[in-house]
């Protein structure tokens, strides 16, 4: 257990409407990065793991990526009522949030 380390919570589907406007990547909480660069404000800022060697945590924000309002979210929820196939539906539409932030520990 190290107190030192956090990781944000975001919900994404209250930005999806523009996600890049989002208060998560301000400079001072998450901080900005895109197009595959270091984050390079906030918290985050030069953030590295040793995966398989040292080295900077990149991040896209790629706008081109679609993400799901609140509304549709609550649509499969409620129309969807077997766990079973709920899930990987869900699964699909959180995806994208990882397709969106990007970022990758080469």
């Amino acid at each position: 257990y190290d107190s030192n380390v956090t990781l944000p919570y975001w919900d994404p589907s209250r930005d999806a409407g523009y996600p890049l406007g989002s208060p998560v990547f301000r400079p001072s909480r998450a901080g900005w990065g895109s197009g595959g660069s270091a984050i390079l404000s906030g918290k985050f800022r030069m953030w590295n793991t040793n995966n398989p060697t040292q080295h900077e945590v990149l991040r896209w924000l790629d706008s081109s990526v679609v993400l799901e309002n609140s509304s549709s979210v609550r649509k499969l929820m409620d129309e969807t009522h077997d766990p079973c196939q709920f899930m990987p539906l869900f699964e699909t539409i959180h995806g994208f949030v990882h397709l969106f932030v990007g970022g990758y520990y080469r």
